[in-house]
């Protein structure tokens, strides 16, 4: 009888966590449909739909299963195991990589953070292997990839530069630094990067030979760097602001990513609905004659 109940409180479990991810499902589907495309240039601060193309704001990621250069990644590397009559695959190393990248469209680009993101790659690549860091010959380009035999499964999806990239999420303007706050700002690049340079520090301000800079020739560094930034301000101004598109502090707004054409991701959700409303209710048929069989 104990076993019983056991089964019956796993079983209720599984429906209330497939109901709950069937609304939320739904729930994505419905606000991809409901709100409007704006211009990267133009949108409203706050929570706001972009469509444009995945760009490197920096050099690309290695994918760390296949080496591909990327923007971003995900991957999964499991293990299969069997005790006694059971078997099963265990997760065994996974990651995703969390820097940001751009997304732009004809009138500006975004930068875009991708922590806490549902993100919904174009490519996704499944094969099997004999160790648990996969050989490069057992890795091969394709949008779905599976490859029988093999103790270890591989799993990476990667969003990879030139892609169409949709974003739903908290949408932020960051303006400028004034030009005092820029050239700070490249003072103390500077000052680090002398000070990397030890011995070309001593050369340009170790005036009394000592071999050490004391706190007056520190101040002449100091004094210099800042002539120098100054200079540099007033040829490099930046005065653009920059835009950032990241995850909504409020749980009821989603943040996606998607490499997907936005009406083919809101069917894609739609009939992941569906999916676990079918599962939720076979769920309840099954929770209702456990309870028969336990009353």
């Amino acid at each position: 009888m104990a076993e019983l109940w056991i089964t019956i409180a796993f079983v209720g479990a599984g429906a209330v966590f497939c109901l709950w991810f069937s609304l939320r499902s739904f729930h994505k589907a419905r606000v991809i449909e409901d709100t409007p495309t704006s211009n990267i240039s133009s949108a409203a601060q706050g929570f706001v739909e972009l469509v444009g193309s995945a760009k490197p704001d920096q050099s690309l990621l290695k994918a760390p299963l296949t080496n591909t250069p990327c923007l971003w990644y995900k991957f999964q590397v499991e293990r299969y195991e069997t005790s006694g009559k059971r078997s099963t695959w265990r997760v065994v190393r996974s990651g995703t990589s969390e820097r940001s990248f751009y997304l732009e469209d004809e009138t500006g680009v975004c930068h875009v953070h991708p922590e806490g993101a549902d993100v919904s790659p174009h490519l996704k690549q499944v094969w099997r292997g004999n160790s648990e860091i996969p050989l490069a010959s057992t890795s091969r380009a394709g949008s779905s990839l599976f490859v029988r035999g093999g103790r270890y499964r591989y799993t990476e999806s990667r969003i990879h530069e030139g892609e169409l990239l949709y974003g739903l999420g908290l949408f932020q303007t960051v303006h400028a630094l004034s030009s005092s706050q820029q050239a700070e700002n490249h003072k103390v690049e500077l000052l680090a990067e002398w000070k990397k340079d030890h011995q070309g520090l001593l050369e340009r301000f170790d005036m009394d030979g000592d071999g050490q800079i004391d706190m007056e020739e520190w101040n002449m560094a100091r004094q210099e760097a800042a002539r120098h930034a100054q200079s540099y301000v007033l040829e490099n101004f930046d005065s653009d602001p920059a835009y950032i598109l990241c995850k909504p502090p409020v749980r009821s707004q989603h943040f996606i990513l998607s490499c997907k054409d936005p009406k083919k991701l809101a069917k894609h959700y739609r009939w992941r609905g569906i999916g676990l409303l079918v599962v939720f209710l076979t769920l309840v048929g099954f929770l209702y004659s456990l309870l028969s069989q336990a009353t």
